[in-house]
């Protein structure tokens, strides 16, 4: 009797001693693989989830695809990037796209997107917001203002060179306004109040260890830096009235000599956008008439000659800007988005559209209907080519895209916030 109970009870240990064999991990470490198997965790990494427990779902991040964890490792969800999917292909488009995307620690990484299809760049990555971006027109530097993260603190401007991502400081601990790459690619001027200082025009040059004040403002309302000629020798400043909504004057400074040339003056202080022209030959002004509609005066100034033609009035089809005007690489034509007034509950009619301001023709890219998200045109990828946000209607303003001027061939770019393009 007492042999049969042994013998059964050996039976029982080898059950389970095989049962639990069978379901203990593998010995394979996680990401190995042989032919035909999947990675697996080991037994030092693994640890047993309850059934009641979530599984925090990962979401893409910038770079090759990576296997999925085994269920039962814990893994946390990062912050979305841009993703091995990110591939833009448009042959016709001669400058490529940078973004910024939240860091899946923490702060901001900015990414180069090229037009032949290659995975994105990592250019740097910042702990500070990047506020504003500008490529120099040989897309040898990108121009970056900064500001704190938790908004304490002035702000700087940097310089990250595209070929080594080094980070040169040019301004810090300031507040800066505008800036703007000269023609020449050697130069930035800009516009700053420095701590418990006035308004300075300074005058960065590559090479040069400090920025120079080519003046300094002491009257009312303040100048923003809007261009260059097209020698690189005077710089384009536009005045606008307190509370720096609209203006009143647009003046041309020489950087050698500091004479300054009033070429424009608006007397009842109506004025919005100005606008030089990348070879800066004319500038595109516009002047509201109700600082409650869209509606505006479209004017184009021949800096030569000083004469003032009006492109359109308020109530004609090109009038109603929603959004900056952006000057194609020829200097001939500007991109923007017009609107008008959707009725109550539904979706407002977004039309992206381009102004031809020699022939003064208006051309429709593509209108998109989506509520309370502005479409609106980005940059140019050559000269044919529009940089666009939110074309598939998107809740945020964070996709890009890429649409030809005659409104074909509609590309996702990424996901991210648009910064710049980059020759």
């Amino acid at each position: 009797m007492r042999a049969r109970m042994l013998a059964s009870l050996t039976a029982v240990l080898v059950g389970v001693t095989t049962a639990v064999s069978a379901c203990a991990p593998s010995q394979q470490s996680l990401g190995e693989r042989t032919p035909g198997s999947t990675p697996v965790a080991s037994p030092e990494t693994a640890r047993p989830v309850p059934p009641s427990a979530p599984i925090p779902t990962p979401v893409p991040t910038l770079g090759a695809t990576q296997p999925a964890p085994p269920p039962s490792v814990p893994t946390p969800t990062p912050v979305p990037t841009l993703g091995a999917e990110t591939r833009w292909k448009e042959p016709e488009a001669a400058r490529a796209v940078v973004v910024e995307v939240p860091a899946p620690s923490s702060g901001q990484d900015l990414y180069l997107v090229k037009p032949d299809g290659s995975p994105p760049i990592l250019l740097a990555h910042f702990q500070e917001n990047v506020d504003a971006a500008q490529a120099s027109p040989d897309g040898k530097y990108l121009a970056l203002k900064t500001s704190p993260h938790y908004g304490v603190g002035n702000e700087d401007l940097l310089l990250l060179s595209m070929e080594d991502r080094r980070v040169t400081p040019i301004d810090r601990d300031t507040n800066i306004y505008s800036f703007a790459w000269a023609p020449t690619g050697d130069a930035i001027a800009y516009s700053a109040i420095p701590e418990a200082r006035r308004l300075q025009i300074m005058l960065y040059t590559l090479g040069e260890t400090a920025p120079r004040v080519l003046f300094e403002w002491k009257g009312i309302g303040g100048w923003r830096v809007v261009g260059w000629d097209s020698a690189g020798k005077k710089v384009f400043l536009a005045h606008h009235i307190g509370g720096g909504l609209l203006g009143d004057e647009v003046v041309l400074l020489d950087v050698a000599t500091g004479e300054m040339e009033r070429i424009y003056e608006d007397p009842e202080k109506r004025t919005a956008w100005v606008l030089p022209a990348p070879d800066g030959k004319v500038v595109f002004i516009t002047r509201i008439a109700d600082i409650h509609s869209p509606e505006q005066e479209l004017l184009l100034l021949d800096v030569t000659s000083g004469a003032l033609t009006s492109l359109a009035k308020p109530g004609d089809p090109a009038s109603p800007l929603a959004s900056m005007p952006l000057w194609s690489p020829d200097s001939r034509r500007l991109a923007y988005t017009v609107t008008e007034r959707a009725p109550k509950g539904t979706a407002t009619p977004w039309r992206v559209v381009i102004l031809d301001v020699f022939s003064n023709r208006l051309s429709v890219v593509t209108e998109v209907a989506a509520p309370g998200i502005l479409v609106r045109p980005l940059g140019w990828a050559s000269h044919h080519v529009l940089v666009v946000n939110n074309l598939g209607g998107e809740a945020l303003e964070q996709v890009v895209y890429s649409i030809r001027d005659d409104g074909t061939n509609a590309l996702r770019i990424t996901w991210g916030r648009f910064l710049a393009t980059v020759p």
